[in-house]
């Protein structure tokens, strides 16, 4: 084996993983696993054993993976993971133009994605990528990437987001075509140098210990069919088996074996705990009929899976979905016998009931919810009454007396209320993490352009809706106006790692404009808002709550008070907290004189105002509220 690993050097331009060289040689001798062919170079240093095959000079290790030089590859390594991570960072556009070029399948803003690619193989021309002169990049750089997924250094599926079931397969590394296919693996054609060089043999080909297919993959064994699935008799198990297969969606993210146990089991027992199947799998008090264990379902659940890991080592099953469609086939056929079996002898109107009941739309465990308890109490006491007054002692009595012992029994044995809200407190103290901390990476939306053509003038303009938008930020984060456009080019710059177009830039002076133009808006909203309500209630009273305030200057704070028709309780509208020309009870008398007849109060439905001590004054000629309501405009100071 050592000997084959040293003649035959990959024809390729590229890095080779070590899983690679086992997809190749492991059929030469029988291993069916990466285990097995670990094992077969050494017990234990496999990793040393390999690379005095092939080479030192020609190896890498990198987090735990060794790689393999090809015989024409000249490009640094480092160079590699870092159009690897470019890649997986712009997966998205990758993935797009990927399918784009081999399924022909178009895209929203393709330019967009064909513009990213093209940066990328720009970066990466002149080693990873290697473009020629007057060559298209854009296919050049989707046969590197399907060159580095039949290399194992990239995955098409966990790196980028391409599932196999998408029909897009790598290109596979191509091998020398001067090894025999009969013989015996210990026959050696050519020998590894003392300095760990590989050289190639000028006599006759090395042979194999028996014959290789063609484009031969080295896969994991799959598991068998557990015992207790093969006959479907049995409803739980039947039940059990489809949710599994069911499940497939919500444990994607699952790579290693262990975790994705532990999260099934959990909807296993979800949903069992509102179904009146009998618990399908062994707990501390029973051990159902089947004995179908965990391991049973772990293996059910890894012989439809197509990759996993499991023990540091990736599992990979060509089959799985040949697999899972055959088992959902007999699952289906098993359904439709039991309910088959339920409607044999039935009138039509129970067929129909059956029928609509055990709907394929609905897993067979869903079909067997669990009765309301308060319902069945009801009817108990019911029949309990009826017993009574017959004077008979019946099991109906008997099953009244012993649930309420049970109750006692309960409340006696069972944990404490502390104990169950600590535990409770654990659970959502759990999800909360697991909710902080997710391991997949969400599916992100694309830029959306903050600026639009105007109808008009056919320039780019910014709309009131992100005018407004800007406005929150400003607001809620603190941030002054000067310093939003800076904001939005850091921001751009930090989400899509390129430099913001110029087209694209806000200056201070486009913002300021848009804030005179939202506020001129809001007063206009507020007086429509008032003109309505005294068309609806003419006898409506808008009060005013005033303050003087010193933010940046000497201000003078104006809101008003009035009923809120959609909540149905007052409500505070800010109004302005303009510079005041003096700080003086006639002065802002008149000053919320005009904000009044600027949002078309009628003097009839002045219901006056209050305002802080000092300035009370200007309330003379109006009616007054109690001294101690002026908090309310303390309350509003800095409204905005």
């Amino acid at each position: 084996m050592l000997t084959a690993l040293s003649n035959e050097v990959p024809n390729s331009r590229h890095f080779i993983k070590f899983e690679t060289y086992a997809n190749h040689f492991g059929p030469m001798v029988g291993a069916r696993t990466v285990a097995e062919f670990k094992q077969s170079i050494s017990s234990k240093k496999w990793k040393t054993r390999f690379k005095e095959a092939v080479g030192e000079s020609g190896c890498l290790e990198h987090s735990d993976a060794v790689f393999v030089r090809g015989s024409e590859c000249t490009y640094d390594p480092q160079r590699l993971f870092l159009f690897k991570n470019q890649v997986k960072r712009d997966k998205y556009s990758i993935s797009t133009i990927i399918r784009w070029q081999k399924k022909k399948k178009g895209a929203n803003d393709l330019q967009r994605h064909v513009n990213i690619a093209s940066e990328i193989s720009e970066k990466f021309s002149c080693d990873i990528v290697d473009i020629r002169k007057r060559q298209n990049s854009i296919p050049k750089l989707v046969d590197t990437i399907l060159e580095l997924a039949g290399a194992r250094v990239i995955d098409l599926e966990i790196d980028i987001g391409i599932s196999e079931q998408e029909g897009i397969s790598p290109i596979e590394v191509s091998w020398p075509k001067n090894l025999s296919k009969e013989g015996s693996c210990n026959g050696a054609a050519g020998h590894a140098s003392p300095q760990g060089k590989r050289t190639r043999s000028s006599t006759t080909p090395m042979s194999l210990s028996g014959p290789l297919e063609d484009n031969s993959k080295l896969t994991y064994a799959a598991p068998e069919l557990p015992e207790a699935f093969r006959t479907l008799n049995d409803l739980s198990i039947l039940a059990l088996m489809e949710l599994v297969l069911h499940s497939h969606g919500d444990l994607r993210g699952c790579g290693d074996n262990e975790e994705a146990a532990s999260k099934l089991l959990k909807i296993i027992k979800e949903k069992w705990s509102t179904s009146t199947l009998v618990f399908p799998l062994p707990t501390k008090y029973s051990r159902p009929k089947g004995h179908v264990t965990m391991p049973d379902v772990m293996s059910l659940f890894n012989m439809t899976r197509r990759r996993y890991v499991h023990g540091g080592v990736t599992m990979d099953n060509t089959n799985a979905e040949r697999k899972k469609k055959h088992l959902e086939a007999q699952v289906d056929a098993a359904r439709e016998k039991h309910r088959a079996d339920l409607a044999k002898n039935q009138q039509p109107q129970v067929v129909l009931a059956i029928n609509m009941h055990f709907s394929s739309r609905k897993l067979l465990v869903e079909c067997f919810p669990q009765l309301p308890a308060v319902s069945m109490a009801m009817e108990l006491e019911e029949e309990e009454q009826q017993e009574e007054q017959e004077g008979e002692v019946s099991t109906r009595f008997f099953l009244s007396w012993l649930r309420s012992r049970q109750a006692k029994w309960r409340k006696k044995y069972q944990k404490p209320d502390e104990e169950r809200e600590k535990q409770a407190i654990e659970e959502k103290r759990k999800k909360r993490e697991e909710e902080r901390a997710p391991t997949e990476l969400p599916d992100l939306h694309p830029i959306v352009p903050w600026k639009v053509i105007h109808g008009l003038n056919k320039q780019l303009y910014l709309p009131d809706e992100k005018a407004a938008q800007i406005r929150h930020m400003m607001v809620e984060c603190k941030i002054a106006e000067r310093n939003i456009p800076a904001l939005i080019g850091m921001a751009y710059a930090f989400f899509t790692d390129m430099p913001m177009p110029p087209a694209m830039a806000v200056s201070q002076e486009v913002i300021s404009m848009s804030m005179q133009r939202l506020d001129e808006r809001d007063c206009k909203d507020v007086a429509e808002y008032i003109a309505r309500l005294i068309q609806t209630h003419p006898h409506a009273l808008i009060t005013v709550l005033t303050d003087d305030t010193n933010f940046k200057d000497d201000r003078h704070q104006i809101n008003i008070a009035m009923w809120n028709m959609e909540v149905c309780r007052p409500g505070y509208w800010f109004v302005s907290a303009r510079n005041a020309t003096m700080k003086l009870s006639s002065s802002n008398a008149t000053d919320n004189q005009i904000a009044l007849a600027s949002l078309g109060v009628p003097p009839k439905n002045d219901g006056g105002g209050t305002g802080d001590r000092p300035g009370l004054v200007e309330f003379g000629s109006k009616p007054k509220i109690p001294d101690e309501w002026h908090t309310h405009a303390l309350h509003h100071k800095h409204f905005r």
